[in-house]
Formats: C-alpha cells, structure tokens, sequence
C-alpha cells in the first residue's frame, strides 16, 4: 500500500516490521550462526531504514507534524537492533541461547509492530503518535525481562 500511496512513512514501517519477522525466523532456522548474504542484506536495510527514518523525521519536524516522535523512535530502534544483529552474526555468536535471544526479541518485535497495525487502524486519536509507540512502551519491558531469563 505504501508504494501506491507514495506514502515513505508507511514504507520504512513495512520494511521495519518485515524485518523483525524476517530476522527472528532466521535466527529460528540458522543453528549453526553463520549468515548468509540475504542476512547481510537484511541487516543493512533495517539500519539504512532507521536513517531514513531519522531524516523523514527532521522533514516531519519543519513541518509541524507529529509522527516525527515515532520516526525518531522507531529509526533508533532500527538502528539499534540492526547493529545488534550485525555484531551477532558477525562474531557468529548466534548459537544456543544467544540464538534464541535473538529469535525472540526480532519475533516479539514483530508482535509489537502487529498490535500496532491494530491500534492505529482501528483507532482514532490524537496525537497520532501514542498507538504507534503504546505497544512498544508495554512490551519491550516484557522482552528485556525473557531476554534475561533465557540468558540467566
């Protein structure tokens, strides 16, 4: 929807939340911990996505609009998550719990951006921007905390 809209801000979501989903299947699959380049590929465009966010973000900010708090957020973790996974595979530390640490922060992320989809489709509220980070504030505690447990 976002190519025929011509709509950037729903682009860079779609391909944030794909790869989440993406990422936490392949961390799923690869027991051995070694990428492939369709991994590189994938981590370099949710890193370059969390530029892009940032910079629509700034555009968003000159014109008054709301939904940059959501860009800067959302690029961060972009960033953040793609670099994490970037160091991970890597140092071909994707095995045994750190495998599935992974798997689970990129599969509850990606629950994350489908309780989103929900919330800002269904509901109308101003400013925009609480249903977009909302599911992101209530869960990513849950995340820190099974993260923990499973490496514990």
């Amino acid at each position: 929807m976002s190519l025929i809209t011509d709509n950037i801000f729903l682009l860079l979501i779609a391909i944030f939340s794909f790869y989440l989903a993406f990422a936490g299947r392949r961390f799923a699959q690869n027991r051995k911990g070694i990428a492939s380049r369709i991994d590189w590929v994938a981590v370099g465009l949710m890193m370059l996505t969390g530029l892009g966010m940032w910079i629509l973000a700034l555009f968003y900010y000159i014109e008054n609009n709301s939904q940059y708090i959501t860009l800067i957020i959302f690029g961060f973790l972009s960033i953040v998550l793609g670099y994490t996974d970037y160091k991970t595979y890597k140092h071909q530390e994707a095995t045994g719990k750190k495998r599935i640490a992974r798997h689970l922060t990129n599969m509850m992320g990606g629950t994350i951006a489908v309780v989103t989809a929900v919330l800002v489709v269904n509901v109308n509220i101003e400013p925009q921007w609480i249903f977009w980070l909302l599911p992101t504030l209530l869960i990513t505690p849950i995340i820190v905390w099974w993260n923990w447990k499973v490496m514990k």
